[in-house]
């Protein structure tokens, strides 16, 4: 057992240290935060409050946004080394790339070629506005997520953007998953449910989630063209943000589709257990 002669001077220099590493990098926290309010947030309460306008000047407002953002986001998930503050500017651009910045391309593209409605570019944008600030709290740090209410969030915002309908059916899975592996799996539904809206040419999509042996699986099909995987399924975010996601915690996504017959995406955490025929 130590004296505790030594272990003020010692102490109080690590003390020091840490408190000076962990000030830095809330303080670049709280500049990201600053930043995003008075330029991506504004811009989506601006459009989301403009509902009076030609939808074709809105679409050009989420442009800029996009444009802007990407950039930041780019310039984020580029910085190299394991430092903590490297992590925390690729964690930002992670999230930002799979939230807001996917919202407001879907706007950019008028909803991927579905001609959106003022009123829809509006619900969108305030469905986004209101994520990137419940977002902004959590700035670079885990936020709860409980997957049943993380999964209707999504599915939500993915019913009120018009273009496909969008069904959830959960079967008993109530408060069985929460915290990283609820986050992953709603995280992958939501690159998921992007993809359909950017790719599938879809009407409907189903998505279904249900126990395993102490976990669940989540799975979401879609009745839209399908694609030939061996092609594009590099150009899809498949791979980072569905499948790399899944893997980080030790879970596996598969991907299955036919040209003319939609695409179905099954997550699975990493708890599942194979039940003995």
């Amino acid at each position: 057992m130590s004296s505790g002669i030594a272990a003020p001077i010692g102490g109080r220099f690590a003390r020091t240290r840490v408190a000076g590493f962990g000030g830095a990098r809330d303080q670049e926290r709280k500049r990201l935060r600053r930043h995003l309010r008075v330029t991506t947030l504004k811009a989506l309460e601006d459009i989301a409050t403009s509902g009076a306008t030609e939808p074709r000047t809105m679409i050009d407002a989420a442009g800029e946004a996009a444009t802007e953002l990407r950039a930041l986001v780019s310039s984020l998930s580029g910085v190299e080394g394991n430092s903590a503050m490297a992590e925390l500017h690729r964690e930002v651009a992670a999230a930002l790339h799979d939230t807001t910045l996917q919202a407001l391309e879907y706007l950019a593209g008028d909803g991927f070629g579905s001609e959106l409605t003022a009123q829809t570019i509006s619900r969108v944008a305030e469905d986004a506005a209101t994520e990137l600030r419940k977002g902004l709290l959590h700035l670079g740090s885990p936020e709860p997520c409980e997957l049943v209410s993380g999964l209707t969030e999504v599915v939500s915002a993915a019913q009120r953007r018009g273009a496909v309908e969008v069904e959830l059916v959960t079967d008993g899975i109530d408060g069985r998953v929460f915290g990283a592996d609820a986050a992953a799996l709603v995280g992958a539904v939501r690159e998921a449910l992007n993809n359909v809206h950017k790719h599938a040419r879809a009407n409907y999509a189903l998505v279904r989630c249900e126990p395993t042996l102490g976990g669940a699986r989540v799975v979401v099909h879609d009745d839209g063209i399908g694609v030939d995987l061996a092609t594009i399924e590099a150009g899809l975010g498949l791979r980072h943000s569905i499948v790399e996601r899944m893997s980080a915690r030790g879970g596996i996504a598969t991907v299955d589709s036919v040209p003319g017959q939609g695409m179905k995406v099954t997550l699975t955490t990493a708890r599942t257990q194979e039940v003995a025929a």
